[in-house]
C-alpha cells in the first residue's frame, strides 16, 4: 500500500560503494538556505515507520562535504542551514528502516525504490520538493540501537529556504499472497487475467462475471473470499481482537488490491491477454511442509495427553462357578500436543517465505487474436496482470511466469491423513507475516481441515497480540460476500 507523508526535509540515497557526485552551478554566498528533514512517518494502516542510523551528506558542485549530519530518528525535524545554490543531498550506507512494535523499533528488510535524481536547488524563502520511497519488507526480529543524533555545522547569516520531502512506503508486497491468491483463483475460474474482470466501485473491487468459464466449481467461491476482506465480518463479533484484524486487511485489501487495480487499469495498452494454464508447482504443501519442519520452525509448546487402554484376559467359570475370572491391565501412553493459547517463538523470516508454492504457469495466444502489441506471450501476461500487484514472481520473457501464494491461502480440500498442514509441529506462521500483528486470514478450506474422527479442527497457526505469538487455530468467518478463515485470538 502506497501512502505518502508530507515530511520537511532533504534526504537522499546512494548505494553501497557509491560516491556523491558534484552537479550543479556555483554557490552564491551573499545569503543562505535552511532546510530539515523528518524521520518518522505513520501508515495508513497505522503502521509506524522511522529511519535509523541515517547520516546525511551535503554535497556541493565541486564534490565537497558542505555538512554532515546524523540526526536522533525519534524527532520530528533535524534541520541544516545552506547557502542558495545547487546541492546534491546522499544517505550514507548504515540506515535501517524500522517498524514500531508495541514500544520498541523491529528492523525491517527495506529497499529505496525511488530517491532524488542528480541536484536539488536551495533558494531562499522558497521550497525545493525531493521524493523518496521505501518498499517495507518482512520484519528481521534485529532492532538496531538507536543511533544518537549529530549536530549540524553552525549556520550562516542570510534569508532561509525549505526543502521538502514525500517519503512513501509501498507495504503491498506484504499482502501479495492475498493478491497472488486472487490472481490464481481468477486464472482457475476464466483461464486467464485482464483488465476488463474486475472493476472498483463503492472503493471495493468487484468482479464484473458471474460464472466460470472453466467449469471449476470452486474458483467463484474463492475469489469473493478474497474480495469479502474488503468488508465487515458481523460473525466475528463475539471476539474483541476482530476489530483490530478486520479493520487492517480492510485497509490492505481496498488500498493494494482495489486502488492498485483501479490506477493500473487507466493505463492498460495491451490488447490481447494469453490463456494461462498451470504447468508445475514448486514447494507444495506435500513436500513444502516437511522442509519448513525441518528448517526450524519454532516448536509449539506442548503438553502430554495421556490416553489409556484397559485389556482383560478371562477364563470360563469352571464347574460349580457362576462367573468367569478375568485378569486386567491397563497401557498407558502419553501423546505431546500443542498447548492452544501458548507463546511461540518468534519465526524467521526465511521460514515464512517458504510457506509459499511456487506455480509456473505456460501461456498461450487465444485462437484468432489480432497481432500483440504487448509482445510475447509471458509480456503480454505481464502487462495483462499488472493490476494484481507483485503477483508475478518471475517471467522468462518468452511463454511462462510463476507465482508464489502462501499456503493458507490455497482453496486444496484434503480429508485427515493426506492432509500435510495437520503433521505434527506445523502450524501456518501467520503472526510473522508483513507488518504487526501479521496475517490473520486465509482460504475458507483451512478452517474446514477435520482429524481422523472427522472433526472439523481448523489448522494450526500463530496469532500475534501485545508482542506475543500464541499458537492457536484458524476458523471460519463468513459475511455477506464470501468465506474466509481467520487466525482466532487465544483464550
Amino acid at each position: 500500500m502506497r501512502n505518502w507523508f508530507l515530511v520537511v526535509g532533504i534526504i537522499g540515497v546512494v548505494g553501497a560503494g557509491c560516491g556523491a557526485q558534484p552537479i550543479g552551478v556555483g554557490v552564491d554566498e551573499s545569503s543562505t538556505a535552511e532546510s530539515s528533514s523528518a524521520l518518522t512517518a505513520t501508515a495508513a494502516t497505522g503502521s509506524r515507520y522511522r529511519l535509523n542510523n541515517a547520516t546525511f551528506a551535503i554535497v556541493d558542485p565541486s564534490g565537497h562535504r558542505l555538512a554532515v549530519v546524523k540526526p536522533d530518528p525519534n524527532t520530528l525535524t533535524a534541520s541544516v542551514t545552506l547557502k542558495p545554490g545547487n546541492y546534491q543531498v546522499t544517505l550514507d550506507t548504515g540506515w535501517v528502516l524500522q517498524r514500531q512494535i508495541d514500544v520498541g523499533w523491529v528492523d525491517v528488510k527495506a529497499t529505496a525504490i525511488t530517491v532524488p535524481a542528480g541536484k536539488f536547488i536551495v533558494n531562499p524563502k522558497k521550497t525545493t520538493e525531493l521524493p523518496f520511497t521505501f518498499s517495507a519488507g518482512f520484519n528481521t526480529g534485529v532492532e538496531t540501537a538507536t543511533s544518537a543524533p549529530v549536530d549540524a555545522a553552525p549556520p550562516g547569516p542570510g534569508a532561509t529556504g525549505t526543502a521538502l520531502i514525500k517519503i512513501a512506503v509501498d507495504d503491498c508486497g506484504l499482502y501479495v499472497s492475498k493478491i497472488s491468491s486472487l490472481a490464481g483463483f481468477t486464472i482457475d475460474c476464466l483461464g486467464k487475467v485482464a483488465p476488463t474482470q474486475y472493476s472498483k466501485s463503492g472503493g471495493k473491487l468487484v468482479r464484473n462475471f458471474t460464472s466460470c468459464t472453466t467449469g471449476n466449481a470452486t474458483a467463484l467461491a474463492s475469489i469473493d473470499g478474497v474480495l469479502s476482506l474488503q468488508a465487515d465480518r458481523p460473525d466475528l463479533g463475539g471476539f474483541p481482537e476482530a476489530l483490530r484484524d478486520i479493520n487492517i486487511n480492510k485497509a490492505f485489501a481496498q488500498a493494494c488490491i482495489a486502488n492498485e487495480w483501479d490506477k493500473w487499469k487507466a493505463t492498460v495498452t495491451a490488447n490481447v491477454c494469453p490463456n494461462w494454464e498451470l504447468a508445475s508447482v514448486e514447494n507444495g504443501p506435500d513436500a513444502g511442509v516437511d522442509a519448513v519442519i525441518a528448517a526450524g520452525l519454532p516448536p509449539a509448546p506442548t503438553e502430554c495427553v495421556e490416553t489409556c487402554e484397559e485389556t482383560c484376559e478371562c477364563k470360563e467359570p469352571c464347574e460349580g462357578e457362576e462367573e468367569e475370572s478375568c485378569e486386567c491391565e491397563e497401557t498407558c501412553e502419553c501423546v505431546e500436543e500443542p498447548i492452544e493459547g501458548a507463546p511461540v517463538d518468534a519465526t524467521n523470516p526465511d521460514l515464512v517465505q517458504l510457506q509459499k508454492s511456487g506455480q509456473t504457469y505456460v501461456l498461450t495466444f487465444p485462437t484468432g487474436s489480432p497481432t500483440p502489441n504487448c509482445g510475447t506471450p509471458a509480456q503480454c501476461a505481464v502487462a495483462c496482470g499488472a493490476g494484481f500487484k507483485n503477483f508475478i514472481l518471475s517471467s522468462d520473457g518468452v511463454n511462462h511466469v510463476t507465482a508464489d501464494p502462501a499456503y493458507w491461502e490455497l482453496g486444496t480440500t484434503y480429508d485427515a491423513a493426506a492432509n500435510p498442514f495437520l503433521k505434527a509441529g506445523y502450524y501456518h506462521a501467520m503472526a510473522d507475516y508483513g507488518p504487526v500483528p501479521g496475517d490473520q486470514f486465509g482460504h475458507a478450506a483451512r478452517a474446514a481441515a477435520t482429524d481422523a474422527a472427522g472433526t472439523v479442527v481448523g489448522e494450526a497457526c500463530t496469532y500475534y497480540v501485545n508482542g506475543t505469538r500464541f499458537f492457536t487455530r484458524l476458523i471460519k468467518s463468513t459475511n455477506s460476500t464470501g468465506s474466509v478463515s481467520w487466525c482466532k485470538p487465544p483464550r
